[in-house]
């Protein structure tokens, strides 16, 4: 079978792959002069700066990948996070009272709503918004960068997604299979993610066609796959006009990273701080002290998440919150980054498996949105072929 796919980001690669193990006709048409997206490393003086993911969930089929293409691998040291309540000053206890806790748990007996306007309002509804606002928001803010308001309550969480009438059995469940999950590691690639996108791109180099523009898709011979991001399917002709106008209401979320040098360690061991903002600073990775290999010579390093704030804004952060002194900083703002899981895209998700056309869609507006997510979907994908 004749498989083209538009885009050489982690997801068209990710899914070439395996459509060539297949033994389909892969063909792979990548506008740019490289494959990979945005997933990029940086080796900086003072050490490794990576621009897009920065570490993943391992599951069985991300860690037979790495193992077939000899990418090694680094385990987090510590599965300990910290959520930091902004409105009290950056505060680094369990976000909960025990009257907050008692009243969350008396909550989950409440009947379901016929339907629900936001994630934020399932919870509300089911926890409490002291839950939403406290636990909720800083979860949210390091998977999708945006307010909880903004997203549909079954696609932005869909692994805890309440389908009983009492939400209390459903979340023992969730709580359960998570426990008995052999798959728990963090992980990340020692020479970051850009080595898995570049051991793909080796391992597909005959399919890979760089600085090739697709503007037609009725002008291929086979079944076409489109992962570029939402907003670039518009300069693809020989797509349904319907597809084309609910593509255009996919909205995406900005983010900023800053990667930060300092001689400075982070008094808490762990792998980092989610907040509740919604603007400002979102999160913080302990690089260093996570994965004990990001730096040179006595440094540490961390990866600061935020949204509108300047780099001026972030080194003060870390001076005077973290307190951490800076001697390095490197800021990347990355536009439309991250796609908000919302009706729209939930819609589409929806006519995208329905569509019997020569052309489906995949990527990280189509249901995944982590690596391991989008490395195992696409190996469901080719073996349905």
């Amino acid at each position: 079978m004749k498989i083209n796919i538009i885009g050489a980001g982690i997801s068209g690669l990710a899914l070439g792959y395996f459509c060539k193990k297949k033994g389909h006709d892969v063909r792979i048409f990548e506008a740019s002069n490289k494959a990979g997206g945005i997933i990029a490393t940086e080796f900086m003086p003072e050490g490794m700066v990576q621009h897009g993911p920065h570490l993943t969930r391992l599951n069985n089929t991300l860690e037979a990948l790495l193992q077939e293409l000899g990418i090694e691998t680094v385990y987090s040291l510590t599965k300990k996070r910290y959520i930091a309540n902004v409105h009290n000053g950056f505060n680094l206890r369990f976000p909960l009272t025990l009257s907050d806790i008692l009243k969350s748990v008396l909550l989950q007996f409440r009947e379901r709503k016929n339907s629900y306007t936001s994630l934020a309002d399932f919870v509300n509804h089911h926890y409490g918004e002291v839950f939403t606002q406290n636990l909720l928001q800083p979860i949210i803010n390091g998977v999708y960068a945006v307010s909880s308001e903004k997203l549909n309550e079954e696609i932005a969480f869909k692994n805890i997604y309440f389908k009983e009438k009492r939400a209390i059995y459903f979340t023992l469940k969730v709580i359960l299979q998570k426990l008995n999950s052999k798959s728990k590691e963090i992980i990340t690639p020692k020479d970051g993610f850009q080595d898995l996108t570049e051991e793909l791109a080796y391992s597909l180099n005959k399919n890979i066609s760089y600085n090739i523009k697709i503007d037609d898709i009725s002008n291929l011979d086979g079944f076409n796959y489109i992962t570029v991001p939402a907003f670039n399917v518009k300069n693809i002709n020989g797509i349904l006009l319907d597809t084309h106008r609910i593509l255009e209401d996919i909205v995406y979320s900005n983010l900023d990273v800053t990667t930060v040098f300092s001689s400075t360690p982070f008094t808490k061991e762990g792998i980092g701080i989610l907040t509740n903002a919604k603007n400002g600073i979102l999160g913080v990775l302990f690089n260093s002290s996570t994965f004990g290999f990001r730096t040179i010579s006595k440094l540490h390093s961390y990866s600061i998440f935020s949204k509108n704030l300047t780099e001026e804004e972030v080194q003060n952060f870390c001076k005077n919150t973290l307190k951490v002194e800076v001697i390095k900083s490197y800021f990347k703002s990355y536009n439309k980054a991250v796609p908000i899981y919302n009706n729209t895209i939930k819609d589409f998700i929806n006519y995208n498996n329905n569509l019997k056309t020569n052309y489906k869609f995949f990527s990280n507006y189509t249901g995944e949105i982590s690596i391991g997510g989008i490395i195992k979907k696409a190996k469901e994908i080719a073996e349905k072929l």
